[in-house]
């Protein structure tokens, strides 16, 4: 609705807090006990999530799109009052996250889905009743369910209908992939690797030719990876010597995104990718060969994973 606009030095500050996302370090805990366990596992999607907050007290004003300003009496612009957090917004994430978390805690009598909170991991919920045990994953918008019994009237069951109820969501049906991350149920065991995240790697980083020399690799890195890292660590600092800046952002991107992908799915490549990064500021040419070196080796790799089995 709009509103006439606030005068100068009356300004309301507005403290944005930071909303907490799913650690990848406890979705591989989720399938660890999915595996474990025996259970199944459901992927939600919240529609439009951060239109499903609100801002309760929060004041938030936003300016007329160009060509539509009206003036008022006292001769100022007016100014939209938000009612509902909208796309854009830095507060929507943590609003909508602040109503969908309360709902999740609140008991079910009082049309909650009573849900438990990890005091370690925000995003982790729990509910068990007479043994049948649902544990949440929440990232964002999209919800992991791991669960043992679905049947009408199980602790799942209950949850599910609450959910679709309350909020508009969408089950997209057994769990196969988040974060970038592959998950294949294969038997008994469930594997995480990251195959198509790494064919995206190589679509934008890698030179044809590079991979088809590297095509035999079998490392992570060169024979002279030692002597490239320690030429690259005792150049001049970047201030007094600044790195060509095509160079340095095709590295540091590049760099970026194998260091994700050695803490998700694939710590045999957690060295060089750690020492590659000790150069970010300073990198060389031979260094980005290193760096298209592991990523050829990802390439001819990409199936490998981490496995979780059933068993102790």
């Amino acid at each position: 609705m709009p509103q006439r606009g606030q005068p100068a030095g009356r300004r309301r500050r507005v403290r944005v807090r930071v909303r907490v996302t799913l650690r990848h370090s406890s979705v591989r805990v989720l399938i660890a006990i999915q595996a474990r366990l025996g259970l199944k596992s459901r992927r939600h999607d919240l529609v439009a999530a951060f239109l499903q907050g609100s801002l309760l007290d929060d004041e938030v004003f936003m300016k007329y799109p160009p060509g539509h300003t009206e003036v008022g009496a006292d001769g100022k612009d007016k100014v939209y009052l938000v009612q509902k957090p909208i796309y854009g917004l830095k507060q929507a994430g943590r609003r909508f996250q602040r109503d969908f978390f309360a709902w999740l805690k609140l008991p079910v009598d009082q049309g909650g889905a009573g849900f438990a909170q990890s005091e370690k991991e925000p995003c982790i919920f729990t509910r068990c009743v007479d043994n049948d045990t649902v544990y949440l994953g929440v990232y964002c918008d999209d919800i992991i369910a791991i669960f043992g019994d679905d049947d009408v009237g199980s602790v799942y069951d209950v949850f599910r209908t609450a959910l679709h109820t309350r909020w508009k969501a969408e089950d997209e049906g057994e769990l196969s992939d988040i974060l970038n991350i592959c998950v294949a149920h294969e038997g008994s065991s469930i594997k995480l690797s990251q195959p198509t995240y790494i064919d995206t790697m190589v679509d934008r980083y890698l030179p044809d030719d590079k991979l088809q020399v590297d095509k035999v690799q079998k490392t992570t890195y060169s024979l002279h990876f030692k002597d490239n890292i320690t030429e690259a660590l005792a150049a001049p600092p970047a201030a007094h010597s600044p790195p060509d800046p095509p160079l340095l952002a095709e590295y540091q991107s590049l760099d970026g995104a194998l260091l994700y992908c050695s803490t998700v799915t694939r710590p045999d490549i957690a060295y060089p990718v750690a020492m590659l990064c000790r150069c970010m500021s300073r990198p060389t040419p031979a260094l980005l060969g290193e760096a298209h070196c592991v990523l050829a080796y990802l390439h001819h790799t990409r199936d490998l994973g981490l496995r979780y089995e059933s068993g102790p």
